[in-house]
């Protein structure tokens, strides 16, 4: 009966798309089959019925929210839970995730408290931010978190890096070739996952790099939370949470030692470094499109100890796939882990490269080990230490 349901509901899916690319002998052969569905279904429908006591139940806000999950693809658990007290467990838990930017992940967080507050009514996004600060901080990595934390999915984030909408005529990348040009007939990926996921963490990465006009688009969706297509269709954004990045003012982060960009150390040195950066940004956005912002979050430049949670964090993990997959428990000496931190991390490129070259360190320490006979490989348990600057396995 439900396999019959779903080939239906693909049917008609199929029909649609046939339809809107005008293939209308394909939607015809469709249609045929549709139909020889639509008995198979009925006659299902009909057997149950003769063979399925008739039962009087009450429908529930669960039962609403399954059907409702599936259409827009979410969880049962986004429609049904208290945001306030989700928000509470969310911001716990990325704290866990992303370390460093305690401050942001704060600021987010009550920007949402104050969205789940707004007159329903609104037609604006739930909330916008624009997240500010060198490469490699944890910008993109906080939307990834916040997208599968509040929605339970890492497929509700929908990230477009804006480099390669630098070109005015790369606003048809978003909404579609008009009738008549190349292309006029294809999917479009953003309105496609827009219209199919409402609840969703919509990421416009390094915006600065946009076309003007891929930017007058963004005003459009922060000011009336809705967009039409090139086929004159309505895509909302009622439900979602639009997120820009940007790396601009980034030389405001003065340089200095090995960490970070030697981040200020007084509340009035980060102001007046915030202010120079919010006026970098004005060359880049409109006064309008600012003033349509929630929130802007300024990324703080990575501190040791954030680095050395990092380089921590990564170890535990791989240490937790060698047990899996080689019986094989790693425990790191503090010291190693500040070595490590030192060795790995780079001020230009931030913690992306973190992850990479510890995996390269720990391997090259655990394959020969592999490699020693059975007699010799008995030992499960190894601490991770340093010694005059070098890692050892021991």
């Amino acid at each position: 009966y439900y396999a019959t349901v779903d080939a239906l509901d693909s049917c008609l899916e199929q029909k649609e798309q046939a339809i809107f690319e005008e293939a209308f002998q394909k939607a015809k052969k469709i249609k045929t089959k549709q139909e020889k569905l639509e008995k198979q279904l009925a006659a299902l429908q009909k057997k149950k019925k003769q063979h399925t006591p008739i039962s009087v139940g009450r429908v529930t806000k669960k039962h609403i929210a399954e059907i409702l999950s599936k259409q827009i693809h979410t969880s049962v658990d986004t429609l049904l839970r208290d945001e306030w007290e989700a928000l509470v467990a969310v911001e716990k838990h990325i704290k866990k995730e992303l370390f460093g930017q305690d401050a942001v992940i704060e600021d987010l967080i009550q920007t949402l408290r104050h969205a789940y507050l707004k007159n329903t009514k609104t037609k604006k996004p739930l909330a916008s931010y624009l997240f500010v600060g060198p490469s490699g901080v944890g910008k993109t990595a906080l939307a990834k978190h916040l997208a599968r934390e509040l929605y339970h999915d890492e497929k509700a984030l929908i990230k477009f890096d804006m480099s390669e909408f630098a070109e005015s005529h790369s606003v048809s990348k978003l909404l579609g070739s008009p009738a008549g040009y190349i292309g006029h007939k294809e999917r479009n990926r953003f309105t496609d996952e827009m219209k199919q996921r409402p609840y969703a963490v919509l990421l416009f990465d390094e915006i600065d790099k946009a076309h003007t006009d891929v930017r007058r688009l963004l005003f459009q969706i922060l000011d009336e939370g809705e967009l039409s297509d090139s086929a004159g269709k309505k895509i909302y954004f009622h439900h979602a949470i639009v997120i820009m990045t940007s790396n601009v003012g980034a030389e405001h982060y003065k340089t200095g030692g090995d960490f970070g960009f030697g981040n200020p150390t007084t509340e009035t040195a980060v102001k007046t470094r915030n202010k120079k950066i919010e006026h970098s940004l004005k060359e880049y956005m409109s006064p309008a499109l600012m003033g349509r912002i929630d929130k802007t979050c300024f990324f703080s430049p990575l501190s040791e100890t954030a680095v050395e949670q990092i380089v921590k964090k990564h170890i535990s993990e791989l240490s937790k796939h060698l047990q899996t997959i080689k019986q094989i428990q790693i425990t790191p000496s503090q010291q190693s882990i500040r070595t490590l931190a030192k060795k790995t991390y780079n001020k230009d490129t931030g913690a992306r490269e973190v992850e990479q070259k510890i995996s390269q360190i720990i391997h090259g320490l655990v394959i020969p080990l592999l490699q020693q006979s059975e007699k010799e490989k008995k030992k499960k348990k190894f601490t991770l230490s340093e010694k005059n600057g070098t890692i050892h396995l021991a």
